[in-house]
């Protein structure tokens, strides 16, 4: 055998070698993106994390919700310790003037010109200390209680010297418990039974605000403007310019 054919025999026993050994391994690269094939199939990676996005998207949507919740939360408390604020200005401000100390120390005048009636002396007392029994309880901040008391009266006496304002208290200690519906009609009540009563603008003034809390910004507004045109200068009339102003700014 000659020396050349025995060096062309081994060539063919490496390149046959070679090839045998890239095709096991072809083979193996094969068999390994098969199950890796199969177990994307068993547990798609793509749809998880499709999945895995949704959820981070729903949850930074609840994380806004919230933050919106917690936003409107302080609003709603605001706006109550507001009303809570202003029925407690008002009362404040009705102790000083001593108006109701004031009507439980004047003589209840007779109607007649001529000799006194004692059952009617009786009847103008036994109402001026209903009423003012109504007004204690709602200077005590007792909402329900006094809503009870001053439907009472105004059952009680339809056409009572102190008619106008049960019928003001009633719709404020609606308003203050927000029963804003219930307080527009107690205080409609003023405005059409009691036109030319002191407590016509106040009523307009809890009218509009009631109103607003309710969203309804057409009726609102137009409470509001109906006191500024009428009562431009009252402290009511002052207090609804400052609210519509604040409607404009919020564009409603």
């Amino acid at each position: 055998m000659s020396r050349c054919y025995f060096i062309t025999v081994c060539l063919s026993l490496v390149v046959c070698f070679a090839g045998h050994n890239a095709f096991a391994d072809e083979v193996a690269l094969e068999q390994r993106i098969s199950r890796l094939e199969r177990t994307l199939e068993a547990q798609p990676l793509v749809e998880m994390l499709r999945k895995l996005a949704a959820l981070q998207q729903d949850v930074q949507q609840l994380r806004g919700e919230q933050e919106q919740l917690v936003y409107s939360m302080e609003g709603i408390k605001k706006r109550q310790r507001d009303l809570y604020l202003d029925i407690d200005q008002r009362l404040t401000a009705l102790e000083k003037s001593g108006v109701a100390n004031n009507a439980a120390d004047k003589p209840v005048a007779n109607n007649t010109s001529g000799n006194s009636d004692t059952g009617a002396i009786t009847d103008d007392r036994k109402e001026l200390a209903d009423y003012q029994g109504a007004f204690e309880i709602l200077r005590a901040r007792r909402y329900d209680d006094a809503i009870v008391a001053f439907k009472s009266y105004v059952e009680r006496y339809p056409n009572g010297k102190y008619s106008a304002n049960a019928k003001y208290w009633l719709g404020e200690a609606n308003y203050v418990t927000r029963r804003f519906p219930v307080a527009i009609e107690e205080l409609n009540r003023v405005l059409k039974e009691h036109p030319q009563s002191n407590k016509v603008q106040d009523a307009l003034l809890k009218i509009g605000f009631s109103y607003y809390e309710l969203k309804q910004w057409p009726e609102a507004r137009n409470s509001l403007q109906r006191l500024v045109d009428v009562y431009p200068n009252s402290t009511a009339g002052k207090l609804a310019r400052k609210r519509l102003d604040q409607m404009d700014a919020d564009g409603r």
